[in-house]
């Protein structure tokens, strides 16, 4: 289990890339956002589950969104709309 309080700050930097107009890449805006090195760590873990090419390795994107979005829930407890945002960024590298 992941302590609360990283998982926190994390996803209200990963929510804040929504509304940030999206001038810079996602993993750039997380880290010129993230100033703490066990944050970065988390994050890093997070950004390579949702990456990861067993979840993308289908001819449909929208089963790659649904396992991704599962996956994050389930092995980080992150609220619905994180696991979302990551699945979107995640899709768009698979694009």
């Amino acid at each position: 289990m992941q302590d609360n309080t990283l998982i926190e700050k994390i996803s209200q930097i990963i929510l804040s890339y929504a509304n940030s107009g999206r001038q810079i890449s996602f993993e750039k805006h997380m880290q010129d956002n993230i100033k703490d090195t066990n944050e970065l760590e988390l994050f890093k873990s997070i950004w390579a589950t949702a990456i990861n090419f067993e979840n993308w390795n289908y001819s449909d994107l929208k089963i790659g969104y649904k396992k991704t979005t599962e996956i994050l829930k389930e092995k980080y407890n992150l609220e619905e709309s994180v696991c979302q945002q990551l699945a979107n960024e995640a899709a768009y590298q698979w694009k």
